[in-house]
């Protein structure tokens, strides 16, 4: 019964994990690791599914191809890694002009540029929630460092996380200030 509610992605990454749990000489720690495994694979597709602005058909036409879909669906999956166009092509059967077509047609950009620009959307929303300082933030994100998370971020904001959250501070008072005057 828990099996239908999971979906069928959750039986096949299940069934992955379990065969590797199964796998003969199994130690109590490699299971251990492999569980913790197997839940951040979860917690990592489950991340915005249904992602503001970078909805299936999000860009321009509103409507989005079938090949388009399960490319956004690929990369929101893989929202907290590295993925390279190779990655992309390979995993979703698609050629690597075609890729970028479809991505300069829906948003104007390339699609690891298009990535890029979800990754520090997402990081915008983890700051705002304040549970996590910049470099769990990047390490979260999958970025290699703080340095090249920061510089990403600054590129695709305008600011660094630290103006960012300054920024959003400042807002946030001001706002409290305008509500107590009424």
């Amino acid at each position: 019964m828990i099996a239908i509610s999971l979906g069928v992605e959750y039986i096949l990454l299940y069934n992955e994990f379990e065969s590797i749990l199964t796998g003969s000489g199994c130690s109590f720690f490699a299971a251990k690791i492999c569980i913790s495994e197997f839940s951040t694979q979860i917690e990592r597709r489950n991340i915005h599914m249904a992602y503001g602005p970078f909805n299936a058909g999000a860009g321009k036409g509103g409507g989005g191809s079938a090949a388009y879909i399960q490319i956004m669906d690929y990369l929101k999956a893989h929202i907290c890694g590295y993925v390279t166009i190779e990655d992309i092509c390979r995993e979703n059967l698609i050629g690597r002009s075609q890729l970028q077509k479809i991505f300069r047609e829906q948003h104007n950009c390339g699609v690891i540029d298009f990535f890029t620009k979800m990754k520090v959307e997402y990081a915008k929303e983890l700051i705002r929630e304040k549970n996590q300082n910049f470099t769990q933030i990047s390490e979260y994100l999958g970025y290699s460092s703080i340095h090249y998370f920061s510089r990403q971020f600054k590129k695709i904001t305008g600011m660094t996380p630290s103006e960012y959250t300054a920024s959003i501070m400042a807002r946030s008072e001001s706002k409290k200030k305008t509500e107590r005057r009424v």
